[in-house]
């Protein structure tokens, strides 16, 4: 029976050394060694943080970007930060109900909420949304 465990216990110790093994090599990463591209980076004289690399950037981004295909569809216009605009869209200057001011901020919020919009326009989305909601929020001020 000792000979028997003696074996098993060898082959269990196989077995975590190999596994061992396989998560060191799985835990490394493969590609590109950071460190020894910021050293050629620096040899070459692009320092990172200074405008150099951010040009040298730019300059291949620049040549690698595709033309811009013929006849595109222009882009939309951006909507508009403007208050009387917001107001306009929230419909607020017929509005004299504290229920029908929360109706309208919640449908402008359906349509222009910074997590319903596409990434680019979440800024602007954002500053939408603050105006319409100081608007409501006076609105609702002045009915009380």
């Amino acid at each position: 029976m000792a000979a028997m465990s003696r074996d098993f216990g060898s082959m269990l110790d196989e077995l975590i050394a190999a596994e061992e093994t396989a998560r060191s090599a799985a835990a490394r990463v493969g590609g590109v060694d950071f460190l020894a591209a910021m050293d050629e980076l620096q040899a070459r004289g692009v320092t990172i943080g200074d405008r150099t690399a951010t040009d040298l950037y730019g300059e291949v981004a620049a040549d690698r970007a595709p033309e811009p295909a013929a006849g595109r569809v222009p882009r939309v216009p951006l909507p508009s930060l403007d208050p009387a605009d917001i107001g306009r869209e929230l419909g607020i200057a017929t509005l004299r109900e504290v229920a029908a001011l929360d109706a309208a901020r919640r449908k402008f919020a359906f349509a222009n909420h910074p997590d319903r919009v596409s990434p680019e326009l979440r800024d602007r989305a954002e500053q939408r949304m603050r105006v319409a909601n100081m608007l409501v929020d006076e609105a609702k001020r002045n009915v009380r």
